[in-house]
C-alpha cells in the first residue's frame, strides 16, 4: 500500500441520567460535568483550514485528493487531534451541521474541550474525489486513512505537532476506523458510533432496501432518497431533519460490505482503549443490554473497551436533541487516554 502522501493545504476565509454507560460490561450511569472554557472557532488563535490530502486506495489506484477540515481551539504543537469519518451518503458536515448554533456540531464540543479536529470527506463524499466504485471498500478506505495518519506522524502534516491521534467514527465510518486499528495499531484511542457486531436483520433490510443508484453519479454509486430511518425522530429537532433532508449524499456498494467489517478478524488486532456509542433506537444494530457482554469478546485485546447506549437517539446518535451529552460522555472517555495541557493555550 501507499505510504505517507504529500499534500497541499489552504486556509478558507474565515452522565446524564438519559445515557447509560457500561465498562467492560459493567453498566453505570453517566454524567456530563465535562466542560472547559474555549470558544472553538472563534477563538482569537483558532486554526481552521482546508485541506487536501492526496491518498492512494490502492498502490497501483494512482492518488486522488480527498477534502478534510482541520480545527483548533490553538496552536497544534502538543494538542491531541480527533480524526473523524463519516457514515454512508455522509459528508465531513455530519460533524459539523450548519444548524441550531453548534448544538448538534461535534467539532465545536471538541474544540471547546481543547481537542483539534481533523474532519474528512471520505473520497466519494462531498468536496472529495470520486474514485471507481471498486476502490472504495472498507478496506480500501483503511489504507487511506492510514496513509493520513502516517503523515500526522512523519510526513507532511507532521509539522502541526500533535500529539496523540484518536479515530472517531460512524457506522460505516466506524467500519473503517476499526479495521484500519485492527491491521495498524497506530491510534491511540478509537470511538465508534453507530456501530456494533449485534445487527438488527430487520432493520439493516429496510436500508438495504432503500438504496438505488445515484443519478448522475459514477457506475456503482448509490444514494437513498430519505434518511429519517437513522433517527429517533421524536427526539430529534426539526432543523436536524431538514438540513439531512437537502443533503443527501452518496455512498457505495463496495463499503457497505458489513460481513467484512463484522468478521472478528477485523477488531482482534485492536489494543488501543475503544468507546462504542449507539442510540437505543438505532434500526441498524441491537442495543438491547443483554447483547452487550458479547461485544466485549470483539475487542478481547483492547486495553479498555466501554459502551455507551445513549436513550432517546437512533443511528445517527450524535444528532439526536441530547446531542450534547452524548458529545460529554465521548469527550469524557477521550480525555482519560489523552488529556489536554490546558495551560498551553493561555501561553498565546
Amino acid at each position: 500500500m501507499a505510504g505517507s502522501k504529500q499534500l497541499a493545504n489552504g486556509l478558507r476565509g474565515q452522565g446524564h441520567d438519559d445515557d447509560v454507560r457500561s465498562d467492560d460490561g459493567f453498566f453505570r450511569w453517566g454524567d456530563a460535568d465535562h466542560h472547559w472554557d474555549f470558544r472553538g472557532h472563534g477563538d482569537h488563535c483558532a486554526v481552521h483550514k482546508d485541506l487536501v490530502l492526496s491518498v492512494s486506495p490502492t498502490a497501483t489506484s494512482g492518488d486522488f485528493n480527498m477534502h478534510a477540515v482541520l480545527d483548533s481551539p490553538g496552536p497544534t504543537q502538543g494538542r491531541p487531534l480527533l480524526i473523524l469519518v463519516s457514515g454512508f451518503s455522509y459528508d465531513h458536515e455530519y460533524w459539523d451541521p450548519p444548524v441550531g448554533d453548534g448544538k448538534y456540531s461535534f467539532v465545536d464540543a471538541a474544540n471547546r474541550a481543547g481537542y483539534a479536529t481533523l474532519n474528512l470527506d471520505r473520497l466519494g463524499q462531498g468536496s472529495s474525489d470520486n474514485p471507481p466504485a471498486d476502490l472504495t471498500s472498507i478496506q480500501n478506505q483503511a489504507d487511506e486513512l492510514h496513509q493520513i495518519i502516517q503523515s500526522i506522524k512523519s510526513g507532511a502534516l507532521s509539522s502541526y505537532g500533535f500529539s496523540e491521534v484518536i479515530l472517531v467514527g460512524h457506522s460505516v465510518g466506524s467500519a473503517i476506523v476499526q479495521t484500519e486499528a485492527g491491521i495498524y495499531n497506530d491510534a491511540d484511542a478509537l470511538v465508534l458510533t453507530g456501530f456494533r457486531h449485534e445487527v438488527n436483520p430487520a432493520g439493516a433490510g429496510e436500508f438495504i432496501n432503500s438504496i438505488h443508484p445515484a443519478a448522475g453519479e459514477p457506475d456503482g454509486y448509490l444514494t437513498v432518497d430519505n434518511r429519517n430511518m437513522f433517527y429517533d425522530v421524536g427526539h430529534t429537532s426539526r432543523d436536524i431533519l431538514g438540513w439531512d433532508a437537502s443533503h443527501i449524499g452518496t455512498g457505495t456498494g463496495a463499503e457497505l460490505n458489513f460481513q467484512f467489517a463484522l468478521d472478528p478478524a477485523r477488531s482482534v488486532g485492536i489494543t488501543a482503549p475503544v468507546l462504542e456509542v449507539v442510540g437505543d433506537h438505532d434500526l441498524l444494530f441491537q442495543t438491547d443490554p443483554s447483547t452487550l457482554a458479547a461485544e466485549r469478546a470483539f475487542y478481547s485485546n483492547s486495553s479498555d473497551f466501554e459502551q455507551l447506549i445513549v436513550k432517546n437517539a437512533g443511528h445517527d446518535v450524535t444528532l439526536a436533541k441530547n446531542a450534547h451529552q452524548t458529545f460529554d460522555q465521548i469527550l469524557d472517555f477521550v480525555e482519560k487516554v489523552a488529556p489536554v495541557n490546558h495551560h498551553h493555550d493561555f501561553l498565546v
